[in-house]
């Protein structure tokens, strides 16, 4: 499995504030906090609107589907642009395509599974994780990683909501049925 090289371009726009251990087991993970590219003072977001559109093939629509139209980029284009909701009803699809760019970019752990790979429909909402990947621990082992994003604007709001998806995930507690 490859990681895109689209992703590890995302993530050099971001800075690498602190990566803090979980707890004392290391198996248990890390927290890696980054911030936004600043200019004048303010989040650059055009920067990271002119890096993250090189990724949305790679991350909407599946390797079968990238290889089977590896000639068309128009086609290509168009069928990621149309598994996207609309941008005024967009609900957390940019903090999915985050996600996903700081999972492979940054984790160097590919992309086995997106939940905008799985839409039919870009009026339609899937639930569930946001996307698993594979993390090789370089020990010969993997883990699974099974993405969740939240984007509020305060931080409180984002981690509770946060944890509480993680906690209805592990428990298989499904509250939209």
């Amino acid at each position: 499995m490859i990681v895109s090289q689209n992703s590890k371009d995302v993530i050099k726009i971001f800075q690498n504030i602190k990566d803090i251990p979980i707890s004392t087991n290391l198996d248990d993970g890390n927290l890696n906090i980054f911030m936004c590219p600043i200019n004048a003072r303010k989040f650059d977001y055009n920067q990271i609107s002119l890096v993250l559109v090189d990724s949305v093939i790679d991350y909407a629509i599946s390797k079968k589907n990238i290889t089977k139209y590896q000639n068309k980029p128009g086609r290509l284009s168009q069928m990621a642009r149309k598994k996207f909701k609309e941008c005024l009803n967009n609900t957390g699809e940019l903090g999915e395509l985050l996600l996903y760019c700081f999972l492979e970019g940054h984790l160097n752990a590919p992309k086995i599974l997106t939940k905008m790979e799985m839409k039919t429909s870009n009026s339609l909402y899937v639930n569930g994780s946001d996307g698993v990947h594979l993390l090789n621990n370089g020990d010969g082992t993997y883990k699974l990683i099974f993405g969740e994003s939240k984007l509020y604007k305060k931080l409180s709001d984002a981690l509770n909501a946060a944890f509480n998806s993680i906690n209805d995930f592990i428990n298989e507690n499904n509250p939209n049925g």
